[in-house]
């Protein structure tokens, strides 16, 4: 039997890593399985950057079978999402159920106005409910979003537009305040739970050693690696960014894997390029 490269405490640390990737699994499942008519059909995953968190989603999705998704960038303005959503609710049948995944969702909740339109697509009434300056959205808008939202569009020309089909799933690097964080006395802190009072809160804290094995638990287990990088040298990164974690430009899945890049150009000399590029000089 081969002895591992890594000694008895890395070993631990991989363990608990490995047990915050099935706690990962386990999520999969509950975004499976959720029905808009849930009281709470809604998830809010939050982590450290480069665990990833998109990579899980998208994964889940696929796993599943699941096509009936739309990904929208959180980067977006509110008037975008706005946009993209009167399209979506268009175009949905009745009793159509729809997964909307909006990914790295920051963008979205930096402005009290913008938290309360979410609050209520979130929960209560379950649309999106917007009348200030219209024209403003039109203007922005496509053609195809405009139509849709001259639909929803009242006779006082405000926005109504139902969400009540669809389930959203945020990703986000920003936690959302818990009830003890509410001590601060923060304004955008009290919005900021209301959105976590509305949606199922999936928090993802590790300290380092589980971080690196969280990390190293993927890179030696992924399929989607390029099948010609051993698993030697798998290992040898692994090691290489728990040696260096302090220096490292980055401390993520997807850093590992340039790393691994690296190896299959320059496999005589992938360690110097691993110093050169990775490591903060």
């Amino acid at each position: 039997m081969k002895q591992s490269v890594f000694n008895e405490e890395l070993l631990g640390y991989i363990k608990e890593g490995q047990k915050e990737k099935e706690r990962f699994e386990d999520l999969s499942k509950d975004i499976q399985n959720i029905s808009p008519q849930d009281s709470f059909p809604h998830f809010y995953i939050w982590s450290q950057a480069g665990l990833g968190k998109s990579h899980t989603v998208k994964e889940t999705f696929k796993k599943a079978g699941i096509k009936n998704f739309t990904l929208i960038n959180g980067g977006l303005t509110m008037n975008g999402f706005i946009n993209e959503i009167a399209v979506l609710a268009r175009s949905l049948k009745k009793n159509e159920h729809h997964y909307v995944y909006l990914e790295d969702c920051t963008g979205l909740l930096n402005k009290e106005e913008d938290v309360n339109i979410m609050k209520n697509v979130l929960r209560d009434e379950k649309c999106i409910s917007y009348h200030k300056n219209p024209s403003k959205i039109l203007n922005d808008a496509t053609a195809k979003q405009r139509d849709a939202l001259r639909y929803y569009m009242s006779d006082d020309n405000g926005i109504k537009i139902p969400t009540h089909q669809m389930i959203f799933i945020f990703t986000s690097n920003r936690k959302l305040p818990t009830q003890d964080d509410l001590k601060r006395n923060r304004p955008i802190d009290n919005d900021l739970y209301a959105i976590r009072s509305r949606v199922n809160p999936v928090d993802f804290y590790m300290k380092p050693t589980t971080m690196w094995g969280y990390i190293t638990n993927i890179i030696l287990n992924s399929t989607l690696l390029p099948k010609s990088i051993p698993l030697s040298v798998r290992e040898e990164a692994s090691l290489f960014l728990w040696e260096n974690w302090d220096y490292m430009n980055s401390r993520s899945i997807r850093e590992v894997e340039r790393m691994l890049e690296k190896y299959t150009k320059y496999p005589k000399d992938y360690r110097t390029k691993w110093f050169n590029e990775f490591v903060k000089n």
